[in-house]
């Protein structure tokens, strides 16, 4: 879309890509180059990227929520790799949570927002291999999120990951549902927030 307006982009048969692209530079000045690639950034951005904070993030919203979508907001950004990351994300998702239920206006559960939250996040060892650590460090931190996010009455996903990690996935799964702080009537369940549709996971 941006570099057809810089140079004619022509692939001759049996071209490769890098043959292309060294065709393209040779055409084009660096500056050049750059620019069309920094637009193009933006252009992925606005589309996939509702906003550097939660705050941007849900003030962008704001038209979309009114036009019926609805919203589960996310973290950019890899799985925690020290202790110190994820304690950053623990708070960042926590305020995230307190921002978003206060947005929140929506009569019923079913159109409020939600938040979703990785797993490999929480934790820097988030492996079959450290699963006792794991049980121990990253549960209690989820669970604290999960009875935050009830209490708020805010949607709560856990996002799916690595294929390999399913187990350790399920198990915590099956811990939070037995978890009795967020059984009947403490939460999104409780009769103030019940709806006819199934909760969130």
């Amino acid at each position: 879309m941006l570099t057809g307006r810089l140079v004619e982009w022509r692939q001759a048969p049996g071209d490769e890509p890098l043959a292309v692209l060294r065709r393209l530079i040779g055409r084009s000045s660096e500056p050049i180059i750059r620019a069309a690639l920094m637009q193009a950034m933006r252009v992925m951005a606005e589309q996939f990227v509702m906003g550097q904070t939660i705050d941007d993030a849900l003030r962008r919203a704001e038209p979309l929520e009114q036009q019926g979508y609805r919203l589960s907001y996310d973290m950019l950004g890899e799985g925690a790799v020290t202790a110190a990351d994820a304690e950053r994300y623990f708070q960042q998702y926590a305020a995230a949570l307190d921002a978003i239920a206060a947005a929140s206006h929506q009569p019923t559960l079913v159109e409020r927002p939600g938040i979703s939250v990785k797993l490999s996040a929480l934790h820097p060892r988030y492996e079959v291999a450290q699963r006792e650590r794991v049980l121990a460090e990253l549960l209690p931190r989820l669970r604290e999120l999960a009875a935050r996010a009830a209490r708020a009455g805010v949607n709560f996903t856990v996002d799916a990951e690595e294929s390999h990690r399913l187990m350790l996935s399920l198990e915590i799964f099956e811990a939070l549902a037995r978890d009795p702080a967020l059984g009947t009537g403490r939460g999104w369940d409780s009769p103030s927030r019940r709806t006819r549709s199934a909760r969130s996971t």
